[in-house]
């Protein structure tokens, strides 16, 4: 679910850590989200649905620094496709945290 951008310089790093909103959103049945390390650390990017159920951990690991793209083709932990209807993405790190909505329309 993790894409790597290849070649990027140290003056090219992430000043900070981002998740970007998601693109497109709404989606069916693909979205894709850009996240930026800045340096490494472990991760956790998280989706719920609204009632805050935890849905699918799309990143639980050690990041390098770097620009990331994630995708998430909207399935649950057991690979059941999710219904229509609002999410969040949580990215959490030590002392960093930011919660996106997207919404899936079928």
């Amino acid at each position: 679910f993790i894409d790597h951008y290849v070649g990027i310089r140290e003056d090219e790093l992430p000043k900070s850590f981002d998740l970007s909103t998601a693109y497109p959103n709404p989606f069916n049945p693909t979205t894709r989200f850009k996240v930026s390390v800045p340096h490494q650390q472990d991760v956790t990017i998280i989706v719920y649905n609204i009632l805050g159920q935890q849905i699918r951990t799309l990143v639980n690991q050690n990041m390098l620094p770097g620009y990331h793209e994630l995708t998430w083709h909207g399935l649950e932990e057991n690979g059941r496709q999710v219904s229509s209807g609002l999410y969040f993405v949580r990215m959490q790190t030590q002392d960093f945290h930011i919660t996106r909505k997207i919404v899936l329309l079928r």
